[in-house]
């Protein structure tokens, strides 16, 4: 298959790419046994983002979804479930369990007992199904875990955590938050020209006469951009308050960053043409994504803000989730000057922050070029390169650029917090595309 143009730059420098692929391989097995969240403001979010090495392309949905979510309505009368999806690579099957721990704002487990907000055991067993891979280079098992939504007694933070019957061992972990409808929230997001940033101000209305019985004191609003929650960030006291209502003048800044870019993979064995070169060496196919070079400027192209449709061409009349295989990709980025730490983040590399699997690596023998290779399921998916500094604050200036006109998705939360008992309940939430949500600038 051929280069396109961006790619032929690898080409005229001589790359060896069997070689390449070989030095991988025999690197690339133990680099996956590192999952250490590196920047400081991802924290509180290490138990909550977990999985064992072999676990690939997890998944937190709605029924008849594909898009990845961690907000849903808190509705007992719900029939709606909850769908954890998950592959394990290399690996027998297991039965498994979840449990559920209700958290404050800040993802720290409060001292709630299960029976004060789940209806069902603290172990909740018969929740999954599995199946086999099929006709697949790597054999892989993939899980379904369903959560009902009725089960839940309170909103809320929560953290799922997964673990095997077989040895008591956590499989995963992630968070799910449950939103009430209590309290209303608008906003707004404005561009701000000279430093590629969007600012964002809220504010919150009362839907009702109970709202009242919520002191301004007890309330807390927070936001974090598109899927990524080292982006979360609280807004400071309101500063102005009538009645039920409350407005926060006072903006969050963001990075706007570019509109993300595309990794396509989902024709392995040349049914269809596309700008991924795929070769197969030693077992494995290898998709060698277009090189990324920084954006000179900013252009609108339609994306999945970082999220990862799995798919494939190779066995268009299967079920994707058994039939597509796994690849190893591998992403190139030519910085136009010294950078320092490059990692790539999306779903497509089931983090959000900067995780030492997805760092990039200095090429000897070029100028400014950089690679980083891992296992991807067979998809269309979105990914961005950012830089972390030595303080672990992660940055797209050098990589990605910033610019206030990029379409993103702003998700915001709004808690109360129980004088008496120290809980927190989620009251409000609301999305806030840049593109499509009244009160935001249009391309």
């Amino acid at each position: 298959m051929k280069l396109n143009v961006k790619n032929e730059l690898l080409d005229k420098k001589n790359f060896n790419w069997e070689q390449i692929f070989r030095k991988k391989i025999a690197t690339f097995v133990m680099s996956l046994c590192f999952s250490v969240f590196l920047s400081a403001q991802t924290d509180a979010f290490q138990t909550v983002f977990y999985q064992r090495p072999s676990v690939h392309t997890v998944r937190l949905t709605a029924q008849d979804s594909w898009k990845q979510q961690y907000v849903y309505d808190f509705d007992n009368n719900s029939t709606l479930d909850i769908l954890l999806s998950f592959d394990e690579l290399y690996a027998d099957s297991h039965q498994l369990y979840f449990t559920l721990r209700h958290c404050d704002i800040s993802w720290q487990p409060d001292e709630m007992m299960s029976i004060e907000y789940w209806d069902g055991f603290e172990k909740q067993y018969d929740c999954s199904e599995y199946r086999l891979s099929f006709n697949t280079t790597v054999d892989y098992v993939h899980y379904v875990v369903r959560i009902p939504v009725a089960n839940f007694k309170m909103s809320g933070n929560y953290i799922l955590s997964v673990y095997s019957v077989d040895d008591g061992e956590l499989m995963l972990s992630r968070p799910i938050m449950l939103a009430e409808h209590e309290m209303g929230l608008q906003s707004n997001v404005k561009r701000t020209n000279d430093d590629g940033t969007q600012e964002l101000t809220v504010s919150v209305h009362g839907r009702s006469s109970s709202a009242s019985q919520y002191l301004p004191s007890t309330l807390s609003v927070c936001s974090w951009q598109n899927n990524d929650f080292s982006s979360l960030a609280f807004f400071k006291d309101p500063d102005i308050i009538r009645g039920n209502d409350m407005v926060f003048l006072s903006p969050l800044v963001y990075q706007g960053g570019s509109e993300w870019r595309w990794a396509d993979t989902r024709s392995l064995r040349g049914h269809v043409i596309s700008n991924t070169r795929v070769e197969f060496v030693e077992d494995y196919f290898h998709a060698s994504i277009p090189v990324a070079v920084p954006a000179l400027g900013y252009s609108y192209h339609e994306d999945f803000n970082g999220l990862q449709f799995i798919h494939t061409y190779d066995t268009p009349d299967s079920n994707p989730d058994t039939s597509a295989d796994y690849c190893i990709a591998h992403i190139f980025f030519e910085a136009d000057n010294d950078v320092n730490d490059l990692y790539v983040v999306g779903d497509m590399v089931d983090s959000p922050f900067p995780v030492a699997y997805a760092k990039m690596n200095f090429i000897e023998g070029t100028k400014n070029m950089y690679e980083t290779s891992f296992f991807v399921k067979q998809s269309l998916a979105n990914f961005r390169i950012v830089e972390v500094n030595k303080e672990g604050v992660a940055s797209m200036g050098n990589t990605e650029s910033n610019f206030s006109e990029t379409e993103n998705d702003y998700h915001i939360c709004l808690y109360h917090r129980d004088p008496s008992t120290g809980y927190y309940r989620l009251l409000g939430y609301r999305n806030h595309n840049t593109l499509k949500t009244p009160n935001s600038f249009i391309h």
